[in-house]
């Protein structure tokens, strides 16, 4: 448990770039869309004493890093590819290569899985979420769209 814990808010911090902030309990979750940091509420430091953070809270910080995610999708088609950031994104010549793409799709795939558990008609964006990760399972299996994913060997490293 204390891993899946340590994974997420790993993940909130690598995919926000931002700081996850505890609030006063009369403020509320805002996760709208001209809102950029995750702000918690009514944190239970008796239930999560480190975080504060309640099954909830994870469930909401969950679907924030993945509207953040989605928003870069346009269509079922489309890789989980995010914007450079320059000299802190990699690789850093600013080509998306495949073995970015197959983590993009690894690492939100991580967040979408407890929520799509709970409910596998969620839609982001307007794409079906459990939709878009089960096409883009399928291409990775499909060895005429093997090449999306696959790397050539010749890719630089980090």
């Amino acid at each position: 448990m204390q891993y899946c814990i340590n994974a997420l808010l790993f993940l909130i911090i690598i995919f926000s770039g931002n700081q996850l902030l505890a609030q006063s309990p009369a403020k509320q979750v805002e996760v709208a869309a001209e809102q950029k940091i995750f702000k918690i509420s009514n944190p239970d430091y008796k239930l999560s004493p480190h975080t504060g953070m309640t099954r909830k809270h994870w469930q909401d910080a969950a679907l924030y890093l993945l509207q953040g995610a989605f928003s870069y999708i346009n269509q079922p088609d489309d890789a989980m590819v995010f914007p450079k950031q320059p000299g802190k994104s990699y690789p850093k010549d600013g080509i998306h290569t495949p073995t970015e793409k197959l983590e993009g799709l690894c690492r939100t795939l991580f967040v979408a899985a407890p929520l799509l558990k709970e409910n596998p008609a969620l839609t982001i964006n307007k794409i079906k979420v459990a939709d878009y990760y089960r096409r883009q399972i399928i291409r990775l299996t499909d060895p005429g769209q093997r090449h999306l994913y696959q790397t050539t060997g010749k890719e630089r490293r980090p």
